[in-house]
This record gives C-alpha cells, structure tokens and sequence, in this order.
C-alpha cells in the first residue's frame, strides 16, 4: 500500500492542532479565578498617564515626582480577593479596609468598600503574574495644589 505523505502531514497537523487546542481549554481560568489564586496582590508601581485639564505635555520632572510619590506611599500595599466575594486592603499604617467585589462581564472590577465607597475599574487588566487598574485620583505632590492624575496601578 502506497502512503501519501502529504495525507500524513496533514493528518499529523490535524492531531496536533487538536489536542493543543484541548490542552488550552483545560488550563485556561478565568479572571475571577486568577483573582483568586494570585491574593495577595502586592503593588509593584505606578505609572502617570496623564493629567486631566493639563495644558501641554507633561514634563519629565513633573511625571518622574509624581511617580516617585505615588510608588513610595503604596510600599506594600495588597489587595487580597476571596473566592466568597469578598476581600481586603491593607495599607501599612493605615487600618484594613474590608471590601465585597464582583467582575462585571469580566471586564471591569467593581469593588465596594465597607465605608460606603464603591469604585469600578473600567480598565482592568489581569494575568497569572500581574493585576492591575488604571484610576483618576487626587494627589498632592511636593506641597503643592492637589492634581487629578489618571494612572496605571500595577500589583503581582
């Protein structure tokens, strides 16, 4: 009997395929779970985007402060996600925050603290060695007048 060795490549390639295609559904979790498994979520560092209402480029210095700001006072700072819905804060020197959280259509992260406020987090983002958020918030930098600063937070 004659082989065809194209039929065979082909069916080889087939067989691969396929089973790698299993194998990826098999280890594939989703992003509630990798919320999960990854806690505690250590803050790693912060990166400034941009700042709303900000005439001009941001200059290097500026952004370089900001940044250094922003990374020294999340040191150690976690996120702790339980698989019941709830989690916690901490922020050394400061008192935990206890919170409840859900993912909405896996998109954003929807976390309401216990002390009434609730943020979501439209642009999340999360694999099995990095979370992380981008968030507008009120930073008073160097003594100065406060910024609204729109920045990426990074944890692992």
């Amino acid at each position: 009997m004659k082989i065809n060795p194209y039929k065979s490549l082909l069916l080889i390639l087939l067989f691969v395929f396929a089973c790698s295609s299993d194998d990826n559904k098999n280890n594939s979790q989703s992003k509630s779970d990798v919320l999960i498994s990854g806690s505690p979520w250590t803050f790693e560092f912060y990166e400034l985007i941009s700042i709303p209402g900000y005439i001009g480029e941001i200059d290097s210095k500026l952004k370089t402060q900001i940044e250094s700001e922003v990374n020294s006072n999340n040191v150690n700072t976690k996120y702790i996600f339980d698989s019941n819905g709830t989690g916690k804060l901490i922020i050394p020197s400061q008192e935990d925050r206890n919170f409840d959280w859900e993912l909405i259509n896996e998109n954003q992260l929807r976390i309401i603290f216990n002390q009434g406020i609730t943020v979501v987090f439209d642009e999340f983002e999360i694999n099995s060695n990095r979370f992380s958020v981008e968030i507008e918030n009120l930073h008073e930098y160097g003594g100065n007048e406060p910024l609204i600063i729109f920045g990426r937070y990074y944890y692992n």
